[in-house]
């Protein structure tokens, strides 16, 4: 019998997730600020300067930036023939082997339950483990929905 999904749900304390949403909104709101600073900058030297043209302040990072979009370019051109070479050599070939199924008592040893245990967790169509910290099997329960 194969299951059709598998949910796991790890308890998180409130206080992690909003440590984690706070120091992201402030990578975020640097990442913006230095962005903004970066082209504000470049905006007034090319203002400042004396008949200098906008164009000509922007060209040595235009340089910068070829060179940038020429070495993504050629990755891209890299990772795309390596994909198209993988897909014409493995074409209609499927050389990976199911697994054979675990018999009962082969799952009644791993999970460290009764047989007839595991059998009606097989028939549930929800069951809840929860698990220790050194990841063992600590409990499972069938959800009778």
């Amino acid at each position: 019998m194969k299951p059709e999904s598998m949910i796991i749900r790890t308890r998180g304390s409130r206080l992690r997730w909003l440590l984690d949403a706070v120091l992201t909104a402030l990578a975020w709101a640097g990442f913006f600020y230095l962005g903004a600073s970066g082209i504000r900058a470049i905006l007034e030297e090319a203002s400042a300067g004396p008949g200098v043209p906008f164009w000509a302040a922007l060209l040595p990072t235009m340089g910068t930036l070829t060179v940038y979009v020429l070495v993504g370019l050629f990755n891209g051109i890299v990772l795309l023939s390596w994909a198209l070479y993988n897909q014409y050599r493995f074409a209609g070939l499927d050389r990976r082997k199911p697994l054979p199924a675990l018999r009962i008592d082969e799952l009644a040893r791993s999970f460290g339950l009764p047989g007839q245990r595991v059998r009606a967790l097989q028939l549930a169509k929800v069951a809840v483990v929860d698990h220790t910290h050194e990841g063992e099997v600590a409990e499972v329960r069938a959800v009778v929905s």
